[in-house]
C-alpha cells in the first residue's frame, strides 16, 4: 500500500528495522517489492540510533592512544588536515570545534556518576546516516546490489555513517566514544 501511495505522488514515511540505512533496500526486496518500484518511490533513507547523552556536569580528559587511533580511523575522510580546511569543514558539516586529523590526542568528556545521572549520562541524543537515493543508487537497486555495496557507494558520495556521526558528537562533548561503540557495534561486525 505504501508503494502504491508513493507512486501516486503521496509523501510516505515508514519505518523498517535494519542495522543500517543501506539495509532498507534489500529488506524491501525481501518483502517482495520489485526493484523498479523501490527505485522509483524511495527518495531518502535515514538510519538512526539513540545514544546516551553525557550529563551537563562533566569533566574533560585527553584521549588515550587507542581512542585517538579510533577517532582518526573512523573520521579519516571527514577530519580536516589544516586550519583552512577546518573552517570550511565546520561550515559544511555543521560541527563547531571539529578536530584536525593531525592531532595526537583529542579532548573527550565524561559525565559525573551521581544518583540523578547514572554512569554520568542523562537523556539521549540521536546519531544518524542519510542515503540520498540518486540515479547511481537507483541503478544499484535495479541490479539488486547488496546492502554493503550500496553503503560503500553512499559513503563514496559523501554519506556520514552513524558511527562517524557518533564520533563527531563524542568529540563535541555530547556523548562518549564508548557509548557510540556500544550502540554501533553491530555495524562493524
Amino acid at each position: 500500500m505504501a508503494v502504491q501511495a508513493a507512486l501516486t505522488g503521496h509523501l510516505v514515511f515508514s519505518t523498517l528495522h535494519t542495522n543500517s540505512a543501506a539495509g532498507v533496500l534489500p529488506r524491501l526486496l525481501d518483502m517482495g517489492i520489485e526493484p523498479f518500484l523501490i527505485a522509483s518511490t524511495v527518495n531518502v533513507i535515514v538510519g538512526q540510533r539513540l545514544v546516551r547523552r553525557i550529563s551537563e556536569d562533566k569533566t574533560s580528559y585527553q584521549a588515550n592512544s587507542v581512542e585517538t587511533s579510533s577517532i582518526q580511523e573512523t573520521l579519516k575522510e571527514l577530519l580536516p588536515k589544516d586550519k583552512a580546511e577546518l573552517a570550511k569543514a565546520e561550515e559544511e558539516i555543521g560541527y563547531k570545534s571539529l578536530p584536525l586529523s593531525t592531532q595526537t590526542a583529542y579532548t573527550l568528556y565524561r559525565g559525573k556518576d551521581t544518583s540523578l545521572t547514572p554512569g554520568g549520562y542523562k537523556g539521549r541524543v540521536g546519531i544518524y546516516e542519510v542515503i540520498d537515493v540518486n540515479d547511481e543508487i537507483e541503478n544499484m537497486i535495479l541490479a539488486r546490489s547488496t546492502s554493503s555495496e550500496i553503503q560503500a557507494k553512499a559513503m563514496e558520495q559523501g554519506m556520514i555513517t552513524m558511527r562517524q556521526d557518533g564520533y563527531l558528537k563524542a568529540v563535541s562533548g555530547l556523548t562518549s566514544i564508548d557509548e557510540v561503540n556500544r550502540v554501533t557495534a553491530a555495524d562493524s561486525a
